[in-house]
């Protein structure tokens, strides 16, 4: 027997205590387990599909009353409800819910949904639907929950080479489907197909008569996915008839959801030849059909893949069955079989990579071609028109990783993982998981950006023969686990450019295995960034008879060792125009020759360097704050005031040998000759543009009138106790002036005395020239040049004078020279207490000059009062020279008037330009001068003949009176 349900007085009277007036509460019968469930789990629609999607809901039993359905909706990230956004419903929600009335004896209730088509690129969006309430005496069933998801039709799937290959061909499947002219091609896409996505597809065939562009006489489609998203690996099957327009290419599987429209003129259609043809799949881009006949079409978008069942790409056949093949498409064609109608992929099917899959599509020997007939090719497996999934692993395309999947070419596509030779962007890796090395031998250059020999494990190499590669980023070698060496070898007629830096890394000091090897006259590496030499790295620049040479534009770091850089017959170039250093922080590292020809700055030394063979100074300083040294036999050619040595040069060995060395921008050469030393005996010399005189004090040989006041060098033994004839040069204006070469000297200071080392003869003239001591020299130290007359060879620097003067209301600096050497600049130093000064202005020096030069500088802003100025001259080399001190008395009145006094006489600037009158008065207020006003606006009095004391000047006009105190 059914149970009466309660009367709803009962529920009003219990809970009358609670201040409700009324609880509304299920009536009618209630049949045991009757439920209500969703009858449509789910629908996906692509966003714009018009008309309602229907929501059937189902009842387990016909509804014993009529009643509701409360159904909840709630909206996924980016969805939204309502009139003219993503979807609304009828009956129409409110609030959140739906409201869905039935009868009594009903089956079943619905409601409908509809979408918007926003015109927005967005992420597909869900709304779920949930039964939140039944009456009727009914109850919730377990399936309460349905989905409704819009695809964005917005978001197209854009795809790129690699993304798209073809698995079968049939281009005779008329004579099974009785459709004259029909074809069946089959593609995988290796990318979700999403809504709105959009391939292109011709027959027409590349270069059939002109270089660079299509074929006109065939067809051209563009075909749109207007179905929901086909899962990426999925076979698809189109169907090309032999018409023109919508039907001329028709989806067969795995559904017919895609339109077509035509693009090539009337009279053309997508229709594949017997006996052989071509066909090619695009997307996005303009197809410019050109001129009919002339075969001139082109096309500006990416060309995702080509197919020919002639079992090769030939360009300028003019033939509707032949096609040359696009550049850069090695990888994404494919032309398996010789002039077949039929063709399909019949390899392993097992889960693969996308460049796994495609180098299986691209292996002739996995494609059967033998069916003789569409019934055959319809009945062998597999079934593409089953539309089954190609398992794909989620490994996708690495650009530039290195596979050496087919050979060792640089140039083979099938090579590299993303079946792309790389081009200047890409980032190129070589490394353990490569099945083998790379090569370069081409005459065109392989290009990449960044480009990194990298290892854990298996050796691989880069090798470059007869070839080049062109780095845009930098280059890394290095090992940091496993064995073995590896790294880039240069070989014959061989170049590497760098647009970066490269850096060798190993696993260890000295195992060198992460190397940079040129060892051939004809291998060079063009570095325009640093090169660092880590622990474990190695740098090879030795040949058999000549070395391979490096172009270094910035730093030379080998913080190895100096074995680990192998210099010897090898050649280091740096030419870089920013500064550059060379540096080896814990030894002194070696090269073989080391040429400097920078176009602009200078090379730093910190930590010191030797040459085995060769220092070539083309331009540039080498600034050396430790010692360069070079070993014996080694040469220094080329040098110049462009390029030189601005430090301390050491010479090893026995040889006659002339020192490159100088300060600034003067080279300044001393020579050693006519040697009793062993080959590992040594000298180290430095010049400096400094007045020896201050350093070693003026006491001379009685033989010697004077010594250079502008110059000197050091000359010292620095291994063993060699002897040698000393040649000291001269040029001008550096060395300050030389007029007669017979009364020159070359004086060496003993610790006490300049003495007389003789004039063992000259060359050259007054300008510029060298004299040699009188005698081999057993002893060594400073060395200078020196006269034995007062009145030649001057050989000094000369500051002729320097004096402020007080000009209205500024104060003019002049000075001039008689004679300037490596002279930068000119620093104008003021002070108001002779202690403490500070710059205010900054004039050129003629750097050399053997002419008087004058110079001026105004101090616009003067102290009042007294002020001191100097001048500071600044050599090319930093060194600073500072004048006497000067001193100059500049009186501002408080009042607005400034008072000048100058030579005899007193000037005051006012303001009173009216007629009126001026007075100067003493100390205790008489009147010493007076006169009348000009209007100008400034007055000048004659006070030379007054006595030294303290004045006021005053002067008055209509608007008032001015007035100042001075000292006279």
């Amino acid at each position: 027997m059914k149970a009466k349900p309660p009367s709803r007085n009962v529920f009003r009277a219990a809970l009358k205590g609670v201040g409700m007036a009324s609880v509304g509460l299920l009536s009618g019968l209630q049949v045991a387990g009757q439920t209500v469930d969703f009858g449509t789990v789910g629908i996906t629609i692509v966003e714009g599909t018009p008309g309602a999607q229907v929501f059937q809901l189902n009842f387990s039993a016909p509804a014993p009353a009529a009643g509701s359905i409360t159904i909840q909706l709630t909206d996924g990230p980016g969805m939204v409800f309502g009139f003219g956004q993503d979807y609304w419903s009828n009956p129409m929600a409110v609030g959140g819910f739906i409201t869905i009335s039935f009868a009594m004896n009903a089956v079943s209730a619905s409601f409908s949904i509809y979408n918007y088509n926003d015109a927005i690129t967005e992420a597909d969006e869900t709304a779920t639907f949930t039964i939140t309430g039944v009456t009727g005496g009914m109850s919730i069933g377990p399936t309460s929950v349905s989905t409704f998801t819009i695809v964005d039709n917005d978001n197209a799937t854009i795809l790129a080479q690699g993304d798209l290959a073809v698995v079968g061909i049939n281009a005779n499947n008329g004579s099974c489907s009785g459709v004259t002219g029909q074809d069946e091609i089959s593609f995988v896409c290796f990318q979700d197909i999403r809504p709105g996505t959009q391939i292109i597809m011709t027959d027409n065939g590349y270069e059939r008569t002109n270089a660079g562009q299509w074929g006109n006489s065939e067809g051209v489609v563009r075909m749109t996915r207007t179905g929901l998203t086909i899962p990426k690996g999925t076979v698809i099957t189109f169907r090309s008839n032999q018409t023109y327009g919508t039907t001329n290419v028709q989806s067969v599987a795995p559904d017919n959801q895609w339109t077509c429209a035509m693009i090539s003129p009337s009279g053309t259609s997508v229709a594949l030849n017997s006996g052989g043809d071509q066909l090619f799949f695009m997307q996005g881009g303009v197809w410019n059909n050109g001129t009919t006949g002339s075969h001139n079409a082109t096309y500006s978008g990416t060309i995702l893949y080509g197919f020919s069942t002639n079992g090769q790409f030939l360009s300028f056949g003019n033939s509707t069955q032949q096609s040359g093949l696009p550049l850069s498409m090695e990888c994404f064609s494919m032309a398996p079989t010789s002039s077949t109608d039929y063709a399909k992929y019949t390899g392993p099917m097992t889960t693969n990579t996308q460049r796994g899959w495609l180098i299986n599509f691209d292996d002739a020997n996995l494609w059967t071609s033998n069916y003789g007939s569409c019934t055959n090719y319809n009945s062998g497996s597999p079934n593409w028109l089953s539309a089954p999934v190609l398992p794909i692993s989620i490994t996708g395309f690495t650009p530039g990783l290195w596979t050496g999947a087919k050979t060792t070419d640089w140039f083979d596509c099938r090579n590299w993982d993303d079946a792309k030779v790389p081009v200047a962007s890409t980032n190129v890796v070589i490394d353990q998981s490569a099945i083998r090395t790379c090569v370069v031998t081409n005459a065109t250059p392989a290009t990449c950006f960044d480009l990194s020999v990298l290892s854990t494990g298996l050796v691989r190499t880069l090798t470059v023969t007869n070839g080049q590669v062109n780095a845009g980023g930098n280059v890394l070698v290095q090992r940091t686990a496993g064995s073995g060496a590896i790294g880039i070898t240069l070989g014959p007629s061989s170049l590497l450019n760098v647009a970066g830096q490269v850096d060798l890394i190993g696993t260890a000091a000295g195992v060198q295995d992460a190397f940079l090897k040129a060892e051939n006259s004809a291998a060079t590496a063009d570095v325009a960034g640093s090169l660092t030499i880590a622990a474990g790295g190695y740098l090879d620049l030795n040949g058999a008879v000549t070395g391979g040479t490096l172009y270094l534009g910035g730093d030379f770091n080998n913080n190895a060792g100096e074995t680990d850089f192998d210099d010897a017959k090898g050649t280091v170039v740096l030419d870089g125009s920013t500064a550059q250093t060379i540096n080896s922080p814990t030894f002194i590292d070696l090269f073989g020759t080391l040429r400097v020809n920078k176009p602009s700055n200078d090379v730093f030394v910190t930590d010191g360097f030797g040459v085995r063979t060769q220092l070539d100074l083309q331009q540039g300083r080498v600034m050396n704050a430790a010692l360069v040294s070079l070993l014996d036999n080694a040469t220094a050619i080329n040098y110049s005031n462009a390029s030189f040595v601005n430090g301390a040069l050491e010479k090893v060995g026995n040889d006659n040998f002339v020192f490159p060395v100088g300060k600034g921008s003067a080279l300044r050469t001393i020579a050693i000759s006519g040697l009793t030393a062993a080959t590992t005996d040594a000298f180290t010399a430095e010049y400096f543009a400094t007045d020896p005189q201050g350093l070693f004090g003026n006491t001379l040989d009685p033989t010697l009138d004077h010594i250079s006041s502008c110059e000197y060098w050091t000359l010292e033994r620095s291994a063993g106790t060699p002897d040698a004839s000393v040649s000291l040069s001269w040029d001008t204006p550096a060395s300050c002036g030389v007029t007669l070469l017979p009364d020159l000297r070359v004086a060496r200071y003993d610790g006490a005395v300049w003495r007389d080392r003789g004039n063992g003869g000259t060359t050259g003239n007054t300008t510029a020239g060298t004299v040699i001591t009188a005698a081999q020299q057993t002893a060594f130290s400073p060395w200078t040049l020196a006269s034995v007359s007062g009145a030649e060879n001057p050989l000094p620097i000369e500051l002729l004078y320097f004096k402020a003067t007080p000009k209205e209301r500024e104060v003019v600096l002049d000075w001039a020279t008689a004679t300037e050497v490596n002279n930068e600049k000119f620093i104008v130093e003021r002070s108001a207490d002779a202690g403490a000064f500070a710059a205010i202005g900054e004039v050129p020096g003629a750097v050399n000059s053997q002419e008087m030069r004058t110079y001026a500088l105004s101090d616009r802003d003067p102290l009042s009062g007294f002020s001191y100025y100097r001048l500071a001259q600044h050599d090319l080399d930093g060194t600073i020279t500072r004048s006497e001190v000067v001193s100059v008395y500049m009186h501002q009145a408080a009042t607005g008037t400034t008072i000048i006094v100058t030579d005899g006489q007193v000037l005051a600037d006012h303001h009173l330009t009216g007629p009126g009158t001026w007075q100067l008065l003493d100390a205790v207020g008489r009147i010493v001068r007076q006169g009348a006003l000009d209007g100008s606006g400034r007055t000048i009095a004659i006070i030379s003949d007054l006595p030294s004391g303290a004045y006021t000047f005053r002067a008055s006009d209509a608007s008032g009176t001015e007035s100042g105190r001075f000292i006279h």
